[in-house]
């Protein structure tokens, strides 16, 4: 005899049929397939399937740091970063001095400006104060 459910599910077996008959026929909240044991094996097999493939794909010395990440955050990186910032702050010293030196010479703003290819308003706002010393 075909049950109501055989038909709604062609091809289930007769386990899951009757496990849903079940689950729907009662109060129970749990759904059909959480406690099925075939779905449980399917699970368990998959679950092994993922950690072997893992361990399979896992480079030698997983545990080794990142050298990205090393490099990052390890001592040349500071290093090198103090040394630019060290680098600017001398390289605008310079700068500064040399416009001021030129100022001196007798170039006028518009002959730097040329030069340092900034507009002679920029350079007159930024050292008319210190050509005065």
């Amino acid at each position: 005899m075909m049950t109501a459910w055989a038909k709604v599910l062609p091809g289930h077996s007769g386990a899951v049929t009757r496990a849903l008959h079940t689950s729907l026929m009662t109060d129970d909240p749990t759904p059909w397939w959480a406690n099925d044991p075939v779905l449980e094996e399917i699970r368990r097999r998959t679950f092994e399937e993922f950690e072997l493939d893992l361990q399979r794909r896992a480079p030698a010395g997983a545990d080794a740091p990142d050298p990205v990440m090393s490099e990052i955050l390890g001592s040349n990186c500071w290093r090198e970063l103090a040394e630019a910032r060290d680098g600017l702050a001398h390289a605008r010293d310079r700068y500064d001095a040399s416009v001021l030196k030129a100022r001196t010479a007798g170039f006028s703003w518009s002959e730097l400006g040329n030069v340092l290819g900034v507009s002679k308003q920029q350079l007159h706002r930024r050292f008319s104060t210190q050509q005065q010393g």
